[in-house]
């Protein structure tokens, strides 16, 4: 007993962070004037994919992740001075469209057919547009489109009637001297989405507050910010609001300006000595829980991020060499779970990758065998476990598994499959834990491999592995595999899980992790008793966008993931209901 309750001790803790980040430079393509960097899953076959607009080539285009490298793929080679890309489901079929703006030039549209091809559609009614934002404004249920035109000093949205052709303008703004960069959400908290922007020329920051009926009030937050680009937002300060962060090149200026809840906003400098600030990205860049902030300082050709911490913000230096650095973006782009970088140098004509580097640092499980050669008439393999964790907190709806690989390479599992809900802080060794080989088993060399997390998430994940050999051919080597020949002897999951683990006593939900998130949350429902559950997720106006569960189920844990893949960037609220005790919600944001 003591042996199940330690084991389940140490694996507490939420799976991410890094002690130290590093990164490795690569670069994915190359255009002439290269401007703006995005990333996606283009071709939907699992893996995330490279997208980037080049101002001086008039070039749009993405690239390929494969096995054997970034393949590349011009859309177009004739958008006058191509300034944005970006990607979205626009007209609901479940795969990724591609948007791209120029200053000169229609808006473009690529409808793709989830396998890498794509149908051509101009907007020729809107020319001009700098920055562009997804985000179904009408609450029809498809995406419409925010954007920003600094040739007419315009913040406007464009409405997606069905027709890629024609996407009617409605005017938010006509003069915003120089409109760039912008960022949509619901900055006030009142339910509805609102948008805020940057303007170069008047060198002014501002949103605009949805009244309804298409009607917006602006509230002008600075009229000092020389020269702006890039602006982003999210929940920086973690107290439930949006916060927007913007970038500066003549102020060499980094600025946040912090939300109170209510749309009101107190400018705070991160850096006045980034010389040519010109783009951000707010992302949770070492994995520590709190969002950090990624920059493109164009004069001194550098990729930064500052660190959020107790103490302030510390400056990182990523890329201090890539000439005339301008977007910046970020993805899991390699799957490990960390978040990789991106930017666009528009003197180097290149778009670079940085994908982040190193071990998992203030959590890692550690498996090692103790008796890894087993007879031909079958036996035990015996291991310790061994986790180490500097971080606090309790993370629900976790699991422990483990699997077995074959001499032939077949994989088993799980051989064992526990679920827990446990506690921070530990360094904790268990020793002998066991799992049975039957004789039938072929002989050679097996990998055993344990996992800790959440199963079906492979970004919240840890695990390790260690080698064993099963001596001669055994009984009949051609006999199936079985897994209750494979059980973990000696650790019972119905014995010993069941003595430690009661079931919920109330109706409760567990924070969604992660959040912010790109493109997957989870959350744990606790059930006290067989029931109806129905889980369903809505957007800032209230328009559903998603069923995760709705059905009956069992008392225990009910683990529900939330994947925002083809929604945008944003606030989502998760709403569970159980039939009998009422209602649980919580607000969730998508970061892109």
């Amino acid at each position: 007993m003591k042996r199940w309750i330690l084991f389940t001790m140490l694996l507490a803790v939420p799976f991410f962070a890094l002690a130290q980040v590093e990164f490795e430079m690569s670069v994915v393509g190359s255009m002439d004037g290269a401007t703006n960097v995005h990333a996606a899953d283009v071709d939907m076959d699992g893996d995330i994919d490279i997208l980037g607009a080049a101002e001086l080539g008039d070039e749009i285009g993405w690239w390929e992740q494969t096995t054997g490298g970034w393949v590349e793929h011009i859309l177009t080679t004739s958008a006058d001075g191509a300034t944005n890309v970006n990607t979205a489901d626009l007209n609901n079929d479940g795969n990724t469209d591609i948007i791209g703006m120029s200053y000169q030039d229609i808006t473009m549209l690529w409808y793709g057919d989830g396998a890498g091809g794509f149908t051509y559609y101009e907007v020729p009614a809107y020319e001009g547009a700098k920055e562009l934002i997804p985000w179904d404004v009408d609450s029809d249920g498809d995406l419409d489109l925010f954007v920003t035109n600094q040739g007419i000093d315009q913040v406007a949205w464009l409405e997606n009637i069905g027709d890629p052709t024609s996407w009617p303008v409605h005017e938010i703004s006509n003069s915003f001297d120089g409109a760039w960069g912008c960022f949509v959400g619901d900055l006030d908290n009142d339910g509805d989405v609102d948008v805020s922007a940057v303007a170069r020329y008047s060198d002014e920051v501002a949103w605009w507050e949805n009244m309804g009926g298409d009607t917006w009030t602006q509230h002008t937050l600075d009229t000092d910010f020389d020269y702006p680009h890039g602006m982003n937002g999210a929940d920086i300060d973690g107290d439930g609001d949006l916060d927007l962060v913007a970038a500066a090149r003549n102020d060499d200026a980094i600025a946040m300006w912090v939300n109170d809840g209510a749309g009101n906003f107190t400018r705070q400098n991160i850096s006045l000595t980034s010389d040519g600030a010109d783009d951000v990205h707010v992302v949770d860049v070492d994995m520590d829980g709190d969002l950090d902030i990624v920059a493109a300082v164009n004069y001194a050709d550098d990729v930064v991020w500052f660190e959020q911490s107790m103490d302030g913000w510390t400056e990182h230096s990523i890329d201090d060499n890539i000439d005339g650095a301008t977007g910046v973006y970020a993805a899991d782009v390699d799957g490990d779970g960390d978040m990789d970088l991106m930017a666009a140098g528009y003197g180097v004509d290149e778009f670079r990758l940085y994908t982040q580097l190193g071990e998992p640092g203030p959590v890692t499980l550690t498996l090692t065998g103790t008796n890894t050669t087993i007879p031909a008439a079958g036996g035990t393999v015996m291991y310790d476990a061994h986790l180490v964790s500097e971080l606090p907190g309790t993370m629900p709806g976790l699991r422990f598994w483990t699997y077995v690989t074959l001499p032939n390479a077949q994989e088993f599992g799980p051989l064992m499959n526990i679920p827990f809900t446990l506690t921070p802080f530990m360094d904790v060794t268990v020793t002998d834990l066991t799992q049975d080989i039957p004789n039938y088993a072929p002989a050679g060399d097996y990998t055993f491999t344990g996992y800790a997390g959440v199963m079906n998430n492979p970004n919240l994940q840890i695990s390790d592995s260690f080698m064993f050999t099963k001596e001669g051919a055994g009984a009949d080597a051609s006999i199936p595999f079985n897994a209750s020949d494979w059980s973990a002897a000696g650790f019972s999951v119905a014995e010993e899980a069941g003595s430690t683990v009661s079931l919920p006593t109330e109706f409760r939900v567990s924070s969604a992790y992660p959040n912010p998130f790109n493109p997957e949350t989870q959350l744990t429902v606790y059930l006290p008793e067989t029931g109806q559950l129905t889980v369903n997720v809505f957007n800032v106006t209230g328009q559903l966008v998603s069923t995760l569960a709705n059905g009956q189920v069992g008392a225990g844990q009910q683990v529900v993931t939330f994947n925002g893949a083809n929604l945008s960037s944003g606030i989502y609220f998760i709403q569970a209901d159980f039939a009998g005790y009422g209602s649980h919600v919580q607000k969730v944001t998508l970061l892109k």
